[in-house]
């Protein structure tokens, strides 16, 4: 922790040599993913929230490993006889050359095409979800203010009746807006899938 509060986290430079093939697996599970949340429908906010926390896990572990470069090869240093200061300058631009790239830009091609599609997965089910909840919350609703003004009819104050009718009508409108700030919460949430990587595969 700085001494502005601030939580630090220091990371380990990976050496690309110990994660030989993981980039790849990575964006098989990606794909893999798309295939498999094609097969099921959203049925509720809680499913969601596990899609979302899942991928979030996948961008953050690819995002670092995009951040970090592996050390470069002994045999690529560039060595100069005399230690001048061209010479380290020199050095560090060659070492920067030479660093290995624990993500190539082929594979950021690749996961740049899963995401699309898997952005795109999302919002289509989600707007599947997102309608049919809308459908059942007005059906719902609607029965119960048919059953409500059936009991009301009874009454024989007719002030009432209209005060209770009205009420009903407030109770309906305000539950639509409360259910469609809440899809509204979640569709910036299901914008920001993959930013992380999205933010890094610009090539």
């Amino acid at each position: 922790m700085n001494s502005h509060g601030e939580q630090i986290v220091e990371l380990q430079i990976i050496d690309p040599k110990s994660l030989f093939g993981q980039t790849n697996y990575l964006i098989k599970i990606m794909g893999d993913f798309i295939d498999y949340l094609s097969k099921y429908d959203i049925e509720n906010f809680d499913q969601i929230i596990d899609i979302l926390k899942f991928l979030a896990a996948i961008d953050n572990i690819i995002s670092i490993l995009i951040d970090q470069e592996g050390e470069p090869e002994k045999d690529q240093e560039f060595k100069e006889e005399e230690d001048t200061d061209e010479s380290i300058d020199i050095q560090e631009l060659r070492n920067k050359i030479n660093s290995v790239k624990i993500v190539n830009n082929t594979e950021k091609i690749r996961m740049e095409s899963i995401i699309t599609r898997t952005k795109l997965l999302i919002i289509n089910k989600f707007d599947v979800f997102k309608n049919k909840s809308i459908s059942d919350f007005n059906l719902n609703l609607k029965n119960e203010i048919i059953n409500n003004k059936r009991k009301l009819n009874s009454n024989i104050n007719n002030d009432n009746d209209n005060d209770n009718t009205n009420n009903l009508d407030q109770q309906l409108k305000n539950g639509r807006n409360n259910l469609s700030h809440i899809f509204s919460e979640y569709e910036v949430l299901i914008g920001e899938v993959y930013e992380g990587i999205i933010d890094r595969t610009s090539i």
